[in-house]
């Protein structure tokens, strides 16, 4: 596994939980696991993976040719979980692309060009470009979620304007929850470590299943008055 993030990290948690006996390598190029993350969840989460049988490797970003030097055959699977680069030169010509190519925007989710925003064209999840009082947006599923959702709406006003008022992204804290296997995990808010072990993963479970069924229409009243109240709870965090 090529990459020690969110998504390295819970991959390598679920081969080693549901296939004990493969043996499993993990190659972070920074010197820890879930860089970016707080330093007791990066430990929590080491541990947790070397004490299930899996390999970590430090400073290291290898490609096909290097299996053998890290004690694998030459034909292992290699699994990049990196990311991958964001294409957005299809919006150059609205000149909305920062110096890393992601698409400017403002608040409101407008794509933003050097004369101000457009009106009617705007843009969510990992593409856009957009920096509030707590720095860069995150590239995760909450803030892609709270961005389209804000895009959305003010979609919907422009073609409607007198349906609502303008919408914009709300600043809430930054909640995290990383799986290792399904009984183990940790949560993260604001840059601390609240939860580890297996509430960390009932809590991750439990939040990714209420929200599917929120999506599919099939949530319970209680549920959907505590997903409409979660990001109240994390501005006072």
């Amino acid at each position: 596994v090529v990459g020690a993030g969110l998504t390295g990290v819970e991959l390598a948690g679920e081969l080693a939980h549901y296939m004990p006996r493969l043996k499993v390598v993990v190659c972070s190029s920074c010197s820890t696991v879930l860089p970016g993350m707080p330093a007791r969840a990066q430990k929590y989460a080491e541990n947790w993976l070397t004490a299930n049988g899996v390999e970590v490797k430090f400073a290291s970003r290898p490609t096909k040719k290097d299996l053998v030097s890290l004690g694998l055959p030459s034909d292992a699977l290699m699994l990049d979980c990196t990311g991958v680069r964001i294409h957005c030169e299809f919006a150059k010509g609205l000149g909305c692309l920062d110096l890393t190519g992601q698409v400017r925007v403002d608040s409101s989710m407008r794509v933003l060009s050097a004369e101000g925003p457009y009106e009617h064209i705007f843009a969510a999840g990992d593409c856009v470009s957009f920096s509030s009082q707590t720095g860069p947006l995150p590239k995760e599923i909450g803030p892609a979620e709270a961005c389209a959702e804000v895009a959305v709406a003010n979609l919907l006003r422009a073609v409607s304007p007198d349906q609502e008022p303008v919408r914009e992204l709300q600043a809430t804290s930054r909640l995290v929850l990383c799986s290792l296997g399904p009984q183990d995990g940790v949560v993260m808010m604001n840059g601390y470590t609240v939860l580890r072990g297996w509430a960390a993963a009932k809590m991750k479970a439990w939040m990714e299943g209420t929200r599917m069924a929120q999506l599919r229409g099939e949530e319970s009243s209680l549920v959907a008055k505590l997903w409409s109240a979660l990001p109240q709870l994390q501005r006072l965090a």
